[in-house]
């Protein structure tokens, strides 16, 4: 129970804070000699202390309720934390991100459930010290004085509403900071594997390459065949119509043998430049 004097000792406040029949407080409120008007600021004044006070009071429950969800929080946090540290890991990235995003999007509603209460709990925290100071109340001889009765009770829960907010955006960092180390490790594996591809592609690209050159000089040893053989029998067709001036068609084939494969040899390769080289524009094509 509380009691204190009021405006310069014409007036004193009586209370226990506590509900009592039909779920209201009771108040006593005793004057001297003092002007309505002035009495009914003083009412005015005990009744918002009161009212804000409790308004105040009113995110204590929500810290409380907040706490064990944070501890789980944190310890999700603390195992991620672990597992990234760990060289061998137990999870893949995949089961690490995915758990991560679990307590994250836990602990934003978390956050977005409670962090706004807590705010409006601790302005009306302000509000009640100002009004408990304009009352310039003052202790009575066997009594607790309102302001030291209020602040008893009021100045541990705005510790505790404010502890856990400074929790919630401590964990909230560490989740920003967990995360920014998993997509970090998730990139340089990727980097990584993009590493190995593009040097498969070149691999593949100079074997192709390699492979392409083979089959092209065994086409030109094919082609070169086949060409003799049509120039062969051209020559003995004219060597039988006594065209070719009494010159062996055998001596004549094999002196146009370079001819023919360089001949071939050549038109393979500006076929192979022309199918491989960058196609013409429209403006080049005429």
């Amino acid at each position: 129970m509380f009691g204190c004097a009021l405006a310069a000792g014409e007036g004193q406040l009586y209370g226990d804070l506590r509900a009592h029949d039909g779920g209201f407080e009771r108040l006593l409120v005793r004057v001297g000699a003092i002007e309505p008007m002035l009495l009914g600021q003083l009412v005015q004044r005990v009744l918002e202390v009161i009212t804000y006070a409790r308004f105040a009071m009113l995110s204590l429950p929500i810290a409380r309720a907040a706490s064990p969800r944070l501890e789980g929080i944190e310890r999700g946090l603390a195992e991620v934390a672990e597992t990234l540290a760990d060289g061998g890991r137990r999870l893949s990235d995949e089961a690490l991100l995915t758990q991560l995003s679990g307590l994250s999007a836990e602990l934003e509603e978390v956050v977005a459930a409670s962090n706004y209460r807590y705010g409006a709990s601790i302005a009306y925290a302000e509000i009640v010290e100002n009004r408990l100071e304009n009352l310039q109340s003052s202790a009575i001889d066997g009594h607790i004085e309102l302001f030291g009765y209020l602040m008893r009770r009021l100045s541990p829960a705005m510790r505790t509403c404010a502890s856990v907010a400074t929790r919630q955006e401590a964990l909230s960092r560490r989740a920003n900071r967990l995360s920014s180390l998993l997509r970090t490790g998730i990139e340089v594996q990727l980097e990584a594997q993009n590493r190995d591809l593009l040097e498969s592609m070149n691999r593949r690209a100079a074997q192709a390459l390699a492979l392409q050159r083979t089959v092209e000089s065994l086409s030109v040893v094919a082609v070169s065949y086949y060409a003799l053989g049509l120039v062969k029998s051209a020559l003995d067709g004219l060597a039988k119509a006594d065209r070719l001036g009494g010159v062996d068609p055998t001596v004549a084939t094999a002196l146009a043998l370079p001819l023919v494969v360089a001949a071939i040899w050549l038109g393979t390769r500006r076929l192979t430049h022309r199918v491989l080289g960058q196609p013409k524009t429209g403006g080049d094509s005429g």
